[in-house]
């Protein structure tokens, strides 16, 4: 029994000696799989970062892009309207009794290569607005004046009375403007969609 017993447990001995052997060798493959997988994690950490970083750049050059094609289409647009031109003046008149005195008037010219539409003169007055009735369209060249009527005949016209403009341009935007300002966008054009 001895002799047995010897062979067991010098092959159990063998055994756990194998068993151990067995285990560190898969011990050394887990860590040399644990680094590969490290270094590949790493690696497209860094790849999702650079990434990220291209991603960003991109973003800002797209928005760059879209705030300098807003600023050209503003500026087109501008084109036209800074091409229109509203001038208030004092005229003589003379009312219906002979009596003699100056009236306010204002004239819309366009001298744009493109019509403009819907023009309109707004008198502005402490009590409100009056609006000129006006053609349909002013051609290019063309001007049209409108004069504010005060309800009763004065020798001068009112001084806290001024006169605006308003007109849409051939791209559909309207816009305002004052004597001797720059025109102010006040819609922009409707834009169609085909379907």
């Amino acid at each position: 029994m001895s002799m047995a017993s010897s062979l067991t447990d010098q092959l159990q001995g063998w055994g756990t000696a194998g068993a151990a052997l067995v285990a560190f060798a898969a011990l050394i493959a887990g860590i040399a799989a644990y680094r590969t997988q490290s270094g590949q994690l790493r690696l497209q950490q860094q790849q999702i970062n650079d990434q990220a970083e291209v991603l960003a750049l991109q973003a800002e050059e797209l928005r760059a892009s879209i705030k300098d094609r807003q600023r050209e289409e503003m500026e087109r647009q501008r084109a036209q309207a800074v091409q229109v031109y509203i001038v208030q003046e004092t005229r003589d008149f003379v009312g219906d009794r002979g009596r003699r005195g100056r009236r306010l008037a204002a004239t819309v010219r366009n001298v744009s290569p493109l019509p403009v539409h819907d023009p309109a003169i707004i008198w502005h007055e402490t009590g409100g607005e009056i609006t000129g009735i006006l053609p349909p369209y002013l051609a290019p060249g063309d001007s049209v004046s409108h004069e504010y009527l005060p309800v009763d005949e004065t020798p001068d016209p009112p001084a806290n009375v001024f006169a605006t403009a308003r007109f849409r341009d051939a791209a559909g935007a309207v816009w305002e403007i004052a004597p001797h300002t720059t025109p102010r966008l006040i819609r922009m054009a409707l834009e169609l969609v085909d379907e």
